[in-house]
């Protein structure tokens, strides 16, 4: 609940780090859409955050993989080492709705999801 308390929008690399700090012999595995890892490069400080995680990127029906030009480590969720720097795809039946389309249009998505979901995740983006 730290990003959620901080007084302002906090950018990934910062939870990265303070996450670093307080469990330093962990590896993350952050786990994200393949919408919000096709708009890495533009977050801040961006490639850095390779020094401090994995990523399990799920896909869903119909997105294109951006994985192939990557330069994450790709590995398998069996190989996945305790050292930052790897990606690994998950495939799976997902629903097809991410947090960032409920993010932009909650009215059109509240009858997908549980409404304490969708509370929580304009929760997290009241703010921003």
């Amino acid at each position: 609940d730290w990003e959620m308390n901080q007084p302002q929008p906090t950018p990934a690399i910062a939870t990265l780090r303070r996450f670093q700090a307080e469990n330093p012999h962990i590896t993350p595995l952050w786990l994200m859409g393949m919408d919000s890892f096709s708009d890495m490069p533009n977050w801040v400080e961006y490639p850095k955050h390779q020094t401090l995680c994995n990523l399990a990127v799920f896909h869903r029906k119909g997105e294109k993989s951006n994985l192939k030009s990557t330069t994450w480590n790709k590995t398998t969720s069996k190989q996945l080492p305790n050292t930052p720097g790897h990606i690994v795809p998950i495939d799976c039946a997902l629903p097809d709705i991410s947090a960032t389309q409920i993010r932009q249009n909650p009215d059109k998505h509240q009858a997908d999801l549980h409404q304490d979901t969708c509370n929580a995740i304009l929760a997290c983006y009241a703010s921003g």
